[in-house]
């Protein structure tokens, strides 16, 4: 049996980090000594001089600490000019958390040239480049220098050089280097231990944490941002490096940003804090209930062990990155739980909506539980309380922009503080009951050293005094246990921290379970009708925004409580919209419907008439071709008119567009085949537009055969082909002055043809030639010869 006894006493609150444990078994042979990363065995007569060595080591660093701890406030700061370079890796992605710019490349350069410039003028040597670029984000590459005293680099850092720069917008590195003399340092730097971020020293520094970091909280409220106060001690003297790390100790992530300041010696304390931080703490916020009439009622043989993940109620742990945004997660979380444990399965909640929408000027440094946005208050620019799909509004791990009404799915039943406040700590019983009879809760809980540490087993170490007495963090409670006495607390800080996000607390450690609060339940949001009907002469539909309302007559759709609806009315063509009739539409615009309760709306459509104001008459050629004829209607709501053209027409229209009243058509003609000219009428919204084309122009094309020879003899039923072009043109053939040719048929034909002729006896005692002439029948000038050659008789 191993026996184990826990000296992290009073005494040694200002140096935890060196605490001690003394083991012994139950064995004559050893005892072992544990510090940090060493172990000491002592043999038999080891428990007295273990103890021995506990009590000088304990005065020693006791003594050594409290000496530091005057240092810390007795010894002047001084400010010597030093030099320093800052480089770090800033981001801009896309969407609309780009502080309030759409276009996420315009957004990024003008905040990126806004910060050079500003930091340029305060006497810095700034400048930055893109060093990376894809559709979701630009990445700049900011390099800084400068010499100055200490007071005007924080000034830089944490006036100048906001919002666009933050030194806790992700991992950092900041390097002193210098000549030690071998003496202690204490450096102040600003922490948000409530992201799961602290400083910590560097494997490769030249000076190591000689106690647990202290924290000195500016202002109440979970997630605000912290004074750490770290003390090193020199391990000798000449030129020396210290370098510190902001990051989370269980994410392997290189630094974004890197400071480094150059010291001609190093000094006994470095305050790097913010200069314009409060001093002192601000007085609570008012207590608030989201329901007065309920009380919660205590329960009577509650289980021992009870845990709502065995019941599949709690959503997958979330991870609030580097925002101090917990009291955002720790409301959203709950919801979801009460979501699911009214039958709506893993919904996720939108932290985003939180931080950009509340009224109460809460961010990613601090805020408090949230969860009136969720019943019965309306946030920025909102219309009613709800929750915000994730899907709609994702996390941005920092504050964006609250640019519209978003749409509330969901909406809370009521909410109460356990105790009736946010600044006191309900019982053990009362925290049990609420978790029971509700399902998971909000607490508030001080976050310090050792629970950034954590890993698994059961959580002990109380850390309130770091909170100065209050917490700072908010996070789930969604079960106990009775015999380990811990709570099941479910962080925000991912999944890798702690067991698979989730920690073992003991009762009353570090203020857990301060300010609980629990929900009455969560579901859909009401939801009202929208009618929208149709009157007037004219004809039209009328859509929405979004999808429901699509219809030509009167219809009818359900929205959720909240939900912005836009209404576009669209007339039918040949119909002008000629207004909106209800409580909430009017003009002829689009219409915008906040659904707070059932609406009905009408939308007025009316005939049009239509005026062609080019010529009324065109006329094309036998190729073809088109025309823009212009358009007039009487009104400046109508649509486009309704155009006809002749069955099986020759005659087409296209890119017909009507704006205010006035538009265009572009009318074309598609080739005449024929030699004769063709007219017909386009109808334009009733106006008449007369077209006319004329024909192709007739030509002979051949005479097969063109020439012929007989002998003396009669020779009856000859023929040859005509062929003209187009084929219906009109052609005649006759004799020229030849009585001994005969035409029998073909004397005049269209679409070409043939003529049938006879070649009568010759008498003659010479050779003759004879010829039928063909011509057309509108071109009389135009002709073709077929020759005839006759021998003499013989």
């Amino acid at each position: 049996m191993r026996e184990k006894w826990d000296l992290r006493t009073n005494l040694l609150k200002p140096i935890r980090r060196f605490y001690i444990i003394l083991e012994s078994e139950h064995s004559p042979k050893t005892t072992r000594l544990r510090f940090p990363g060493a172990t000491v065995i002592f043999d038999t007569f080891g428990r007295k001089a273990a103890l021995a060595v506990v009590v000088i080591l304990i005065t020693a660093v006791y003594l050594a600490g409290s000496a530091m701890a005057v240092a810390l406030e007795d010894g002047a700061e001084t400010s010597p000019v030093v030099e320093w370079t800052l480089h770090a890796e800033l981001t801009v992605p896309a969407g609309e958390g780009v502080r309030g710019e759409s276009d996420s490349q315009r957004a990024g350069t003008l905040h990126v040239d806004a910060l050079t410039t500003k930091l340029n003028a305060a006497g810095a040597v700034a400048g930055a480049h893109v060093s990376a670029r894809t559709e979701e984000k630009m990445t700049y590459s900011l390099s800084v220098s400068g010499k100055s005293d200490v007071q005007h680099l924080r000034s830089l850092l944490y006036g100048v050089a906001r919002p666009e720069f933050d030194l806790l917008g992700g991992e950092t590195e900041v390097e002193i280097t210098g000549v030690s003399e071998g003496k202690s340092m204490v450096i102040v730097l600003e922490s948000n231990p409530s992201t799961g971020y602290r400083w910590r020293s560097a494997g490769n520094s030249s000076m190591v944490e000689s106690a647990p970091a202290e924290y000195q909280k500016h202002t109440p409220g979970y997630g605000t941002p912290e004074r750490q106060v770290i003390r090193l001690v020199s391990a000798g003297t000449g030129p020396c490096s210290v370098k510190l790390l902001y990051k989370r100790g269980w994410e392997d992530v290189s630094p974004l940003r890197r400071l480094k300041i150059v010291f001609p010696s190093f000094p006994a304390k470095l305050d790097l804090s913010d200069p314009d931080a409060p001093g002192t703490l601000a007085p609570l916020l008012e207590d608030e209930a989201g329901v007065e009439d309920s009380q919660l009622e205590s329960v009577s043989g509650l289980p021992a062990h009870f845990d709502w993940r065995d019941y599949g109620i709690v959503t997958p742990v979330r991870n609030q990155g580097i925002c101090g945004g917990c009291w955002a997660f720790g409301t959203v979380g709950v919801m979801e739980s009460a979501l699911w444990k009214n039958g709506i399965a893993n919904v996720n909640l939108s932290e985003q909506f939180l931080l950009d929408c509340n009224t109460d000027h809460w961010t990613c440094n601090g805020g408090l539980t949230a969860h009136k946005y969720h019943y019965d208050v309306p946030g920025s620019i909102q219309r009613v309380a709800g929750a915000v799909l994730e899907a709609e509004k994702p996390y941005a791990s920092f504050e964006g922009s609250c640019t519209r009404n978003y749409r509330k799915p969901y909406v809370l039943k009521g909410w109460k503080f356990i105790s009736g406040s946010e600044s006191t700590v309900p019982t053990v019983d009362e925290i049990k009951s609420a978790i029971y009879q509700y399902g998971p809760v909000a607490a508030g809980v001080c976050v310090g050293e050792w629970f950034h540490n954590y890993l698994f087993g059961t959580f002990a170490t109380d850390e309130s005094t770091s909170c100065g007495g209050h917490v700072n963090h908010l996070i789930n409670l969604v079960g106990w246990d009775d015999e380990g006495r811990y709570w099941i607390l479910r962080n925000s800080w991912g999944a890798v921290w702690g067991t698979k996000g989730y920690m073992h607390i003991r009762w009353g450690v570090s203020k857990v379970g301060r300010g609980a609060s629990y929900v009455l339940g969560a579901g859909p949001s009401e939801t009202f009708l929208l009618t929208v009907s149709r009157t007037g002469t004219g004809t039209g539909s009328v859509k929405s925004a979004p999808d429901g309302v699509d219809c030509g007559e009167t219809c009818v759709h359900g929205f959720l409580a909240g939900t912005d609806v836009a209404l576009v009315a669209v007339p039918a063509p040949g119909s002008s919209f000629e207004g909106w009739g209800g409580p909430v539409c009017s003009g002829t615009g689009k219409c915008l419907v906040t659904m707070d309760q059932s609406r009905s709306e009408t939308a007025s459509f009316g005939t049009c008439s239509y005026s062609i104001v080019s010529a009324r008459q065109t006329d094309f050629g036998a190729n073809g071709g088109s025309v823009t004829v212009k358009i007039s209607a009487d009104s400046a709501t109508c649509a486009s008119p309704v155009i006809t053209v002749p069955d099986g027409s020759w005659l087409a229209h296209s890119g017909l567009s009507m704006k205010k009243g006035k538009g265009s058509v572009k009318i074309k003609a598609s080739g005449n085949a024929s030699s004769f000219e063709r007219s017909g009428v386009v109808m334009i919204g009733g106006d008449t537009l007369e077209v006319r084309q004329k024909g192709k122009t007739c030509a002979l094309k051949s005479l097969k055969p063109s020439r012929v020879s007989f002998d003396s003899e009669a020779h009856g039923g000859n023929v040859f082909s005509v062929a003209v072009i187009p084929s219906d043109c009109r052609w005649n053939a006759a004799t020229n002055n030849t009585d001994w040719i005969q035409i029998i048929s073909g004397a005049t034909g269209t679409d070409g043809g043939s003529v049938t002729y006879d070649v009568l006896f010759s008498d003659s005692s010479r050779n003759r030639t004879g010829k039928i002439d063909v011509t057309l029948a509108l071109k009389p000038g135009t002709k073709k010869t077929f020759t005839v050659i006759q021998s003499k008789k013989r």
